[in-house]
C-alpha cells in the first residue's frame, strides 16, 4: 500500500492515475462491504484524504480525475440518496484540513464550469445570425479552458455547439443537466442520453470523449433536494451515520 501511495505523486500522470484509481477502488470496496471488519475499514480511511489531495496537483487532468473518483468511488452517485449522504457525511466529517479545502475547491470549480455551460445554452435563445455565432464562439473558447489540451478540445466543443443548434432534443438534455433544480437521478439520465447521441463510446471517438469529460465536470450527481433532507437528518441524528 505504501508503494501505491508513493506512486500517487509520480511525475507521470498515467502512473498517478493508476495509483489513485486503484486506491479509490480499494476504498469503495472495503467501505461498501458490511462484512469487512471495523479495523480494516479504519486501516484504509487515509485513502480518501490522499485522493482529495490530488486536487492540489497543477495538471488539469489530475483535477478531473479527482472529480471523477469522488463521484464514482468515494461517494458513488449510483447509490440511493440516503446511503449516498451517509457516505458523504462520513467523508466530510473525517477528512483532514487539506482534503476539506480540496473538496470545497472542487465544488466551486464544478459550479463555475456548470455556469459556463448554462450560459452557452442561453445563447440559443437568440435569433440565428452573426451575433449568436459570435457569442457561441466566445462560449466555446471559454469552455475549452476547462478541459485538458484546450486547443484540441475547442475543436470538439465547437462541433458540440453546432450540433446543439440543430438538435433541439440534445439542447434540452443539456439544459436539464445544468438546471440547478434537477435531481441527481434526472441529471445522470439526461447526461447518459445526451452522450448516446455522440457516437460509439470508444477511445478513437475524440468527440465523444471530449464532451464526456465536460459532462463529468458539470453533472450534479452528488447532492440534490432529497439528499439535503437526508443530510439535515444526519446532522440532527449523527448516530445514524455510523453505518456508512
Amino acid at each position: 500500500m505504501n508503494f501505491v501511495k508513493e506512486r500517487t505523486l509520480d511525475k507521470k500522470f498515467k502512473i498517478r492515475k493508476e495509483a489513485l484509481t486503484g486506491l479509490a477502488m480499494i476504498y469503495k470496496t472495503f467501505l461498501g462491504d458490511p462484512d469487512v471488519p471495523e479495523t480494516t475499514k479504519k486501516a484504509v480511511t487515509w485513502i480518501k484524504d490522499k485522493i482529495l489531495h490530488g486536487y492540489y496537483m497543477t495538471g488539469l487532468e489530475d483535477r478531473l480525475l479527482v472529480e471523477r473518483l469522488l463521484n464514482t468511488c468515494l461517494v458513488p452517485y449510483q447509490l440511493p440518496a440516503d446511503v449516498r449522504m451517509k457516505k458523504l457525511y462520513y467523508l466530510y466529517a473525517t477528512i483532514d484540513e487539506n482534503a476539506t479545502k480540496s473538496f470545497i475547491e472542487l465544488q466551486k470549480s464544478q459550479a463555475t464550469v456548470r455556469k459556463a455551460v448554462s450560459d452557452l445554452t442561453e445563447v440559443y435563445s437568440l435569433e440565428p445570425g452573426d451575433v449568436r455565432d459570435k457569442e457561441i464562439t466566445t462560449r466555446v473558447a471559454q469552455l475549452s479552458k476547462y478541459l485538458p489540451d484546450p486547443i484540441k478540445a475547442a475543436e470538439f466543443i465547437h462541433k458540440f455547439a453546432v450540433n446543439l443548434a440543430t438538435d433541439e432534443h440534445m439542447l434540452r438534455l443539456l439544459e436539464t443537466v445544468v438546471n440547478p433544480e434537477v435531481s441527481c437521478k434526472e441529471c445522470a439520465e439526461a447526461g447518459t442520453q445526451l452522450l448516446k447521441k455522440l457516437g460509439q463510446p470508444v477511445m478513437t471517438n475524440l468527440y465523444y470523449n471530449t464532451v464526456k469529460l465536460l459532462m463529468e465536470r458539470i453533472s450534479s450527481v452528488l447532492i440534490d433536494k432529497d439528499a439535503v433532507t437526508y443530510l439535515v437528518r444526519l446532522q440532527k441524528f449523527p448516530e445514524n451515520a455510523h453505518q456508512y
